[in-house]
C-alpha cells in the first residue's frame, strides 16, 4: 500500500493511503519533537523518513517499524533546522538552517558544514547524482557546493 505523509505546524504528522487522500484514515504524531516540524524527506528506497523541527533536532525513523533510531541533536545556540533532503541514491543527507550541512548516510556522520550564507538558509536540493548540493538563504542568494569525490 502506498502511503502518504504530511507535515504541519504544531509537531503533528499524518499519514493515509494515498488512495483515499481525501479521507485520511487515521495519524501518526511522531513523538520527540518538542518543536514545530519545519521539514521531511524520503529515503530513495522509502524505508526511512528524515524530520526537522525548530528544536534542533532532525530525527531519523524507520518507517517498516515506525520508530525514531537516530535523533541528530544540532548544539549550537538558537540553531533552526528550515529544511532537509536525501540525495536520489541515499547516501546522503543535507540540511538546511543556521548553516548548510551534509552527512553521510550509512554511519550518519557529519560530512561538511557550509557557512557560505550571510543569513539563515532556507533550502537545499540535490543535483543529479549528488554530484552538487544547491542552497537558498534569506540573504538572496543561491549557492553550489561540490561533494568530496564527486
Amino acid at each position: 500500500m502506498k502511503t502518504l505523509i504530511s507535515a504541519y505546524f504544531y509537531r503533528k504528522a499524518f499519514s493515509c493511503p494515498v488512495t483515499a487522500v481525501d479521507y485520511p484514515q487515521g495519524s501518526y504524531a511522531p513523538t520527540g519533537h518538542s518543536g514545530e516540524i519545519t521539514s521531511i524527506s524520503f529515503s530513495e528506497n522509502g524505508y526511512y523518513l528524515a524530520t526537522s523541527a525548530e528544536d534542533a533536532c532532525v530525527k531519523l525513523w524507520d518507517l517498516r517499524k515506525l520508530k525514531n533510531f537516530k535523533t541528530i541533536a544540532l548544539e549550537e545556540p538558537n540553531y533552526s533546522v528550515k529544511d532537509l533532503c536525501f540525495d536520489q541514491s541515499g547516501a546522503y543527507l543535507a540540511v538546511a538552517g543556521s548553516d548548510v550541512r551534509i552527512y553521510l548516510c550509512k554511519q550518519w556522520q557529519e560530512l561538511n558544514v557550509f557557512n557560505d550564507h550571510t543569513a539563515m538558509a532556507t533550502g537545499v536540493r540535490f543535483g543529479q547524482r549528488a554530484q552538487f548540493l544547491a542552497s537558498v538563504s534569506m540573504d538572496r542568494t543561491l549557492k553550489l557546493y561540490g561533494l568530496p569525490g564527486k
